[in-house]
């Protein structure tokens, strides 16, 4: 199992190959949104780390799989894989 160092300096990879995509892709947001939406995206991903980490993910697996169900049947076309 890799060490809590290790995984936080994937992250930091992960997060700048993300940016850079981002840049590619032209997607930018306005500055007055831009900080926010950072903070979110801190707050979310930290959420989620805590969430993951003491393999508290087996309860969401439902709720997943039943917005999945509503997703399909609220699309107005059968997606195209």
């Amino acid at each position: 199992m890799a060490g809590n160092g290790e995984s936080r300096s994937r992250a930091k990879a992960w997060a700048a190959e993300i940016d850079a995509a981002r840049r590619r892709a032209g997607l930018r947001l306005p500055d007055w949104l831009s900080v926010p939406a950072d903070r979110l995206g801190r707050l979310l991903a930290q959420w989620v780390a805590a969430e993951v980490a003491p393999g508290r993910l087996l309860p969401w697996l439902p709720v997943a799989y039943g917005l999945g169900i509503a997703g399909y049947f609220t699309a107005e076309r059968e997606p195209a894989w």
